[in-house]
């Protein structure tokens, strides 16, 4: 009777101990559902994972897939300051062109900016003897170039402005011209 009575409570305790698990994991995964759900539904959404680049070591194997790449970045980069400092000129919204320029654009520049100059600091001989040095060059310019638009939009200021968009036209033709390299 003594061994039924004990096999009777270890049944009852291993039963509260399974619920109070099950329980547990319930309410775990209730919070963290509703965790997912604040966080889908918030205006303002962080990444939740940051991709980093790899740094890498040019070669000859790399160098052209790498160029293009960069290409690209300084040509979307050049496209979306230029699109957008446009559309805020139209409407004579300097301070909403400086806010973008401030909040969005040049963030995300100096992010790019920083990894650039992480490769050109790891490859800076290969760089310099394959004449890739203009292409970092024109990169770094575009922030000079920005607050030259910045300040021709502020003071009304059309020869900055003419002088700006000449400077990034002649970058842009630059650093296109390195896509044709072998």
């Amino acid at each position: 009777m003594d061994k039924q009575l004990t096999a009777n409570s270890w049944l009852v305790t291993a039963g509260i101990v399974v619920k109070h698990k099950l329980v547990s994991k319930a309410l775990l995964l209730s919070s963290l559902f509703i965790s997912l759900l604040m966080v889908g539904c918030s205006q303002e959404q962080e990444p939740l994972i940051e991709v980093k680049k790899e740094i890498i070591s040019l070669s000859q194997e790399n160098q052209k897939a790498f160029v293009q790449s960069m290409v690209s970045d300084y040509l979307l980069t050049s496209e979306q300051l230029q699109q957008r400092f446009s559309e805020f000129e139209k409407t004579g919204d300097a301070s909403g062109f400086i806010d973008y320029r401030n909040q969005q654009w040049t963030p995300r520049y100096i992010e790019q900016k920083a990894f650039y100059q992480q490769v050109l600091h790891r490859n800076k001989a290969y760089i310099y003897r394959h004449q890739l040095e203009s292409l970092f060059q024109c990169y770094d310019d575009l922030q000079k170039q920005a607050l030259h638009l910045k300040h021709s939009l502020q003071e009304k200021d059309a020869a900055l402005k003419r002088t700006a968009f000449k400077r990034l036209k002649q970058d842009r033709q630059k650093v296109t011209a390195l896509l044709r390299v072998p």
